[in-house]
């Protein structure tokens, strides 16, 4: 049987879909209401296009009233969704992220949504600001939305600079006249007086540790390949995406890493190839291993096959050589944190250290490793009499 739809209202893919305009809009809105097309539904969307018909009329329109899910919601109440969509996930700053960044990035405004909802953003008091973090500090699992979880103090600190980021933009734009979050200061991470006494000493692996750790390996191709990572410094990912193509001994060419997604290449981090010198050490185990298969890939994995993803060992594996080796248990990317510092304290200067480990600047180095490096006094050449009488030579005309 057929039944006749009243104007304003129309089928969409087999649900009911009313049709008004609103004031200040050029074009007329549809919006469906996931209903049936029965007679009773078709009345209810009658009796709804009416109501917003009236609001209309009288200037009392919201959507939030009449569709208090719609995405329209979302922008003229700066709902928290949106905000994350909009101006930070497809932010145009956004554009140059890698894949492997942009799913991190989501996982993490996900994680924010579970624990806050889709909260409105403006017009916040410092208090409720205060309650924000309060609710990102606890949260539910994934599927276990009655079982709270703690989180750590950088993660909230992650959480609450992401949503202040997204409202600077806003600001920015126009759209809120100024940022609540941008009073709120960092949660400061506290250490025991303990993990301070021997924090300069738990964050890298010594030489003699290094050398435990590769012999500890359950295979060949393990050993060989720490001792690679540990005396190279590269990012593991960059270290398993190796081909024989990028070797030319004493150097290689650093030109693609694999990411935590399965069979993912994609550029270095900084987006550019780098050439960089190899010690000794990690010459003897490339060349070592270049011999012992005639793959692509020059690192393979204990079942001779070639890696996937960036992740060398299985947690379990790599506590079970921590023990053998009897070191402590770092997490493995601490091979590149040891070998930066084995290289600052030996007297590599901070741009040679940044060049070979793929960053842009010394920032990072001096930032991550620069207890590390030695402290020594100013020594002025032009302090040095002959310096300054040669150098007066080759200034005269």
């Amino acid at each position: 049987m057929t039944i006749e739809l009243p104007k304003g209202i129309s089928l969409h893919r087999g649900k009911l879909r009313i049709a008004f305009r609103v004031p200040g809009e050029k074009n007329q809105t549809k919006r469906s209401l996931g209903i049936e097309p029965t007679k009773t539904n078709v009345k209810h969307a009658a009796m709804k296009l009416g109501a917003i018909k009236h609001d209309i009329m009288l200037g009392t329109f919201t959507w939030a009233k009449h569709f208090p899910n719609d995405r329209k919601v979302e922008q003229t109440e700066l709902r928290l969704k949106y905000v994350l969509d909009k101006y930070f996930l497809n932010h145009p700053s956004s554009a140059s992220w890698k894949l492997s960044t942009r799913l991190a990035e989501s996982s993490l405004v996900d994680s924010i949504m579970r624990r806050l909802g889709n909260i409105r953003l403006d017009n916040l008091k410092p208090s409720e600001v205060a309650k924000i973090r309060e609710d990102l500090s606890i949260g539910p699992k994934e599927g276990e939305k009655d079982k709270p979880r703690k989180v750590g103090i950088t993660r909230i600190n992650k959480y609450m600079s992401v949503i202040s980021k997204s409202l600077d933009r806003v600001v920015f734009e126009g759209l809120l006249e100024t940022n609540p979050f941008s009073n709120i200061e960092p949660l400061k991470v506290v250490k025991s007086a303990d993990a301070l006494e021997h924090s300069e000493y738990t964050d890298v692996y010594t030489i003699e540790e290094a050398l435990r750790i590769s012999e500890a390996m359950p295979s060949d191709n393990l050993r060989r390949l720490f001792t690679f990572l540990f005396w190279s410094g590269v990012r593991h990912g960059e270290a398993v995406a190796l081909r024989r193509e990028d070797i030319c001994l004493p150097y290689i060419i650093i030109r693609r890493t694999l990411t935590q997604i399965k069979n993912h290449e994609q550029t270095p981090k900084t987006g550019q190839s780098r050439k960089i010198y190899l010690t000794s050490c990690a010459r003897l185990a490339i060349e070592q291993q270049l011999q012992t298969h005639n793959k692509s890939r020059v690192w393979l994995n204990s079942k001779d096959r070639e890696y996937i993803k960036s992740t060398i060992l299985h947690p379990d594996t790599w506590q079970r050589v921590c023990e053998r080796a009897k070191v402590k248990r770092l997490v493995p990317y601490t091979t590149r944190h040891s070998f930066a510092s084995w290289q600052l304290m030996a007297g590599e200067s901070e741009m040679e250290v940044a060049a070979h480990l793929g960053h842009i600047n010394t920032t990072m180095v001096r930032e991550r490793y620069g207890k590390y490096i030695p402290s020594s006094e100013p020594s002025w050449k032009l302090d040095n009499f002959n310096n300054v009488v040669e150098l007066s030579k080759k200034m005269r005309k």
